[in-house]
């Protein structure tokens, strides 16, 4: 009876993928109507009005932070790579890069994942030193210039170089994907293993092989390698990310993305509670005060680099240095990049919370965004007080501040339990076990603390 309903299983998975595969053509439609939709979106930001909270009447800056972030975090608990296979910026390149120059990416530069990490770190940080999610007009040049990064890596750079290399979203995607609970994966490994023509590699954009452990981190989910297949030895499979996704980074760049991601939620939550931003604040406060410029060009490079990058690496390498110490292990960057990912649970549940803060207080603007697209008209009414702001969709504070409470309690249970299985059930020696729980211990119970005070729970 239990291989009966296996098989059923399986079979209900290949459904799934036998009806992707037979309807390629909806990618191409779904192409095409993303890419109109960047374009006019692209467009209409530069005809908004109104800034901070009253720009979200204007479908750019709507749709960017009120629709399309809290989408991609909520499509991480599946597979946040499944936004990659309609991704229009990615439709662009595709279509850029059989005109270009075709220059071989570095293989540092490739492997390492480094320009992503960097590109992300500037993708946050110049979002927020210049507020271009509180202006239609500054969203419309975020666009613009994703847009004119993914045509300029196309026409100088080998075949997906932007996407594999280049994306600075692709830190932000890539890495959340060791959360999801969906993947492509062999059906039986020695099929794959034993097969001569890897037709999966030579059909994959990113030239990945089924087999191959990079495969998981880097599928962008586009099921060319399901089309392709000779064998059909390919399904779509539930996967536990606590086993697969979140074992040791290999690179430099992969720890470098984890602790940029960690800094964004620092600063997320940062500013949530007066005496928790003070105290995250308090370095750049006293270079400050020593009258070292906090601003160049309007880009705040000392908050950026502090609490986007130094807080948050002094904290794993500093709790990295206890387990070392602890456990005598040598080697810091090594723990580090063992740690780290344990946290990623934790911070992915801090960063849907926040996707939810946002979406329970501005999705309201979209009735509103429907009859004014543009949103000039409903921005007058909103800073003239004829027309009211609009009012929580999903919960009142007080609710929304017990699911968030919720949620941070889940990510941080999730990642002492990540902690457990992939890195101190497979410890030879019991010295020192309970210190590698120091790191999500310390993060969840601080993002409880600043939830409790956030919402006035306590």
């Amino acid at each position: 009876m239990q291989h009966s309903t296996s098989n059923d299983s399986g079979s209900g998975k290949r459904r799934i993928l036998t009806f992707l595969v037979n309807n390629t053509p909806i990618f191409g439609w779904v192409h095409l109507i993303g890419l109109a939709a960047f374009v006019t979106l692209s467009i209409a930001g530069f005809f908004g009005a109104g800034e901070g909270a009253i720009s979200y009447s204007n479908i750019t800056s709507f749709w960017v932070w009120c629709v399309w972030w809290p989408g991609i975090v909520l499509i991480a608990l599946l597979n946040s790579r499944l936004w990659c296979s309609i991704c229009p910026i990615r439709f662009i390149n595709q279509m850029v890069d059989k005109f270009g120059f075709n220059i071989k990416v570095p293989k540092v530069v490739r492997q390492n994942g480094i320009f992503i990490a960097i590109g992300l770190f500037l993708l946050h940080t110049i979002i927020i030193s210049y507020s271009v999610d509180k202006y239609s007009v500054f969203t419309s040049l975020y666009l613009l210039s994703l847009l004119g990064l993914a045509v300029v890596v196309g026409l100088v750079f080998e075949k997906n170089a932007f996407c594999n290399s280049f994306c600075p979203l692709n830190g932000f995607i890539g890495t959340y994907s060791k959360v999801g609970t969906v993947e492509l994966s062999p059906i039986e490994r020695d099929i794959c293993k034993s097969c001569t023509t890897k037709e999966c590699y030579q059909s994959c954009p990113a030239k990945l092989c089924m087999v191959q452990p990079a495969f998981k981190d880097t599928c962008i989910m586009c099921f060319k390698c399901v089309e392709e297949c000779p064998k059909t030895n390919i399904e779509l499979k539930l996967q536990s990310p606590f086993k697969h996704g979140l074992k040791k980074v290999e690179n430099n760049g992969g720890l470098a993305l984890i602790t940029i991601l960690f800094g964004i939620m620092i600063a997320e939550f940062g500013e949530s509670w007066l005496f928790f931003d003070h105290l995250i604040t308090a370095v750049p406060n006293w270079l400050k005060g020593l009258g070292i410029p906090e601003l160049i060009f309007g880009y705040n490079w000392m908050e950026g680099f502090w609490i986007n990058l130094s807080l948050p690496a002094l904290f794993i390498f500093t709790t990295s240095y206890f387990v070392s110490l602890v456990t005598g292990k040598k080697g810091l960057l090594s723990i580090a990049k063992k740690t780290a990912p344990t946290l990623l649970p934790l911070i992915f549940s801090m960063h849907l919370s926040k996707m939810l803060d946002v979406v329970n207080h501005y999705i309201g603007y979209g009735k509103n965004v429907v009859t004014d697209p543009i949103g000039v008209q409903t921005a007058k009414l909103l800073e003239s007080g004829v027309l009211a702001m609009p009012a929580n969709v999903l919960f009142t504070d007080t609710v929304q501040g017990v699911v968030t409470m919720v949620i941070v309690a889940i990510g941080m249970v999730a990642s002492l339990y990540t902690t457990k299985i992939v890195i101190v059930d497979k410890l030879k020696s019991s010295r020192g076990k309970c210190v590698y729980y120091l790191a999500p211990t310390i993060v969840g119970l601080s993002a409880l603390l600043v939830v409790a005070n956030w919402f006035a729970l306590i």
